[in-house]
């Protein structure tokens, strides 16, 4: 039984998409649909950087993160669900992405996410993000 679904968006030109496919589930199934935007990690070293590169960072993190929120706010919006949008900003050389992504699912019965475009590749997303995600979570992953 699927109660909760966890959607991982990112930039990739899809998003759209991938929020009605998983609205769709989540309306079939009757779960709450959480939409999940991740900073991704900087670079190695990151303590080093002058707090106004940290800044500017974190200002276009923001702004990138809006514009998911307001796709995944205008496509849920006019149904019936149960919702909710997280932002995770890790900003730690230790953790990436996809262990961010592997955190959030473990909350959840299902991870829904768009395969990476190998002709439009996402800023330190991994091309096998799906595999990856789905023996990090432990949890079913539909891509």
């Amino acid at each position: 039984m699927i109660r909760s679904i966890l959607l991982y968006l990112h930039k990739d030109g899809h998003e759209a998409n991938h929020v009605a496919a998983a609205a769709a589930l989540a309306s079939a199934h009757e779960a709450h649909l959480t939409g999940l935007a991740v900073a991704e990690p900087l670079a190695a070293h990151a303590e080093y950087l002058p707090p106004e590169a940290l800044d500017r960072y974190r200002e276009a993190w923001q702004t990138r993160n809006a514009g998911l929120a307001a796709i995944f706010e205008s496509q849920v919006a006019h149904q019936a669900l149960s919702t909710e949008w997280r932002s995770v900003e890790d900003l730690r050389v230790d953790r990436s992405t996809v262990d961010v992504v592997a955190q959030q699912a473990r909350y959840s019965d299902l991870l829904v996410l768009g395969q990476v475009d190998p002709d439009r590749p996402a800023d330190l997303v991994p091309a096998d993000l799906p595999g990856q995600a789905a023996v990090m979570a432990g949890r079913p992953v539909l891509a």
